[in-house]
């Protein structure tokens, strides 16, 4: 049996590019008020457009760090874990204001949560805590990035997250690993002081995950750190916080203190709405959607939790009138 495959909500995903790009416009117009502040006017117009071109630069190779391997290590984790394990890719949090992680994949898992840095440098590396460095020729060359420091960092910050928005959870913060994963290299060498493991390829990820023991997360506990990644909005901007708040449509009516509706996206695309509370309640939603012409298919029970019901929503829906 496969693993279970998680995305965080569409509309989740919109607001953090919203509060990204806000954030990053910000550094941009810093950085120019500090190049108009230390240098003459008549230099600034010449400093600024070469200052702007390195900053979108840089940013984009930051950005493009990593890129392709994801998916090829996704792929490998959702075919050789079980569904007891949750996998999820390119999660995105704020555990601050103004302070981003995105993780390239996310594993909740019954032994704990995995923390997965992956990158698709090739050829030769050593990797060390204080760096890594890869072979050009005959030389060893130091990377311009340290992906061991950087996970470093996410794990710190999930685990203010995971405290800060599920109290109940914290414990499980004592049960996240990191680790980091090359996808394309040819021989590969980890110096004793790495503080995670640096594996090479998906397969020595998911052997490295099975060898972890202990039980640390129930079913129950990882449903709600499921769900809770799934809709997780930004610490701030309240912008891009309105965004997440529309994908959770409501009642005109105020609905009873158990009923609580959400709308996701099933990995084969369809929409669907869920709905905790009475199938009562459940068809009550239904017909709202009916009357926004938003054509609702039959409500059914969640064979997991019986206190939840769900609907699909027909593709083809009505015209408006």
């Amino acid at each position: 049996m496969f693993a279970t495959y998680w995305t965080q909500d569409p509309e989740v995903k919109k607001a953090f590019r919203e509060a990204i790009r806000r954030k990053v416009e910000r550094e941009r117009e810093a950085m120019n008020d500090r190049i108009d502040e230390s240098l003459p006017r008549f230099v600034t117009w010449l400093a600024k457009p070469v200052a702007n071109v390195d900053f979108s630069v840089t940013r984009a190779q930051k950005n493009s760090q990593g890129s392709g391997g994801e998916d090829t290590i996704a792929n490998t984790l959702w075919f050789w874990l079980n569904k007891q394990y949750n996998v999820f890719d390119n999660v995105v949090l704020e555990t601050h204001p103004g302070d981003f992680i995105q993780l390239d994949h996310l594993v909740i898992a019954p032994q704990g949560v995995f923390i997965i840095e992956t990158k698709t440098w090739s050829g030769s590396l050593i990797c060390s805590r204080k760096g890594c460095r890869r072979r050009e020729g005959k030389s060893w060359v130091r990377c311009d990035s340290n992906p061991i420091l950087q996970n470093e960092r996410h794990v710190q910050l999930f685990r203010e997250w995971l405290r800060q928005t599920i109290p109940k959870l914290a414990g499980l913060a004592d049960y996240v690993y990191p680790v980091v994963a090359f996808k394309r290299l040819e021989w590969l060498k980890v110096d004793d002081d790495c503080s995670m493991p640096v594996l090479s390829g998906g397969l020595q990820v998911v052997t490295y995950m099975k060898h972890v023991g202990g039980e640390a997360i129930t079913a129950d506990q990882a449903e709600l750190l499921c769900r809770t990644l799934k809709y997780a909005k930004p610490a701030s901007n309240s912008l891009a916080a309105s965004l997440v708040s529309e994908s959770v449509p409501t009642s005109p009516q105020p609905p009873t203190p158990a009923a609580v509706v959400t709308e996701g996206t099933s990995r084969t695309g369809r929409r669907f709405v869920r709905v905790s509370g009475t199938r009562e309640r459940a068809n009550q939603i239904a017909a709202e959607y009916a009357s926004r012409g938003k054509c609702p298919l039959a409500v059914k029970q969640d064979q997991k939790d019986k206190g939840i019901w769900y609907f699909y929503l027909d593709q083809r829906e009505k015209p408006a009138d």
